[in-house]
């Protein structure tokens, strides 16, 4: 019978495997990796799986300081926000 004591000891169980979140890679016969296909259709959102193409993506843009601007790509379904951008330029708006 094993009581008390350190995580060492004997007695002690493995910690558990860790979970896999995304399925493993797939490579070809040259060991790379093989990207994965996008459906045909078009893309789908991740929060609301619901079909999203270029036409009805919702975009906000804003100038947060003189030249600095950002993106967000958001779903019109849900509202997720599915990709954001930020960049700088040389001209602004406010000028």
């Amino acid at each position: 019978m094993v009581t008390g004591g350190a995580a060492g000891d004997r007695g002690a169980r493995p910690p558990p495997p860790p979970k896999v979140l995304a399925s493993p890679a797939r490579l070809d016969q040259n060991g790379r990796m093989v990207p994965r296909t996008r459906r045909p259709e078009g893309s789908q959102c991740r929060s609301c799986r619901k079909e999203i193409d270029w036409d009805n993506l919702r975009r906000v843009d804003r100038e947060v300081q003189p030249r600095v601007f950002e993106r967000a790509y958001v779903c019109p379904h849900c509202r997720a926000v599915l990709e954001f951008a930020s960049w700088q330029t040389g001209v602004s708006r406010r000028d």
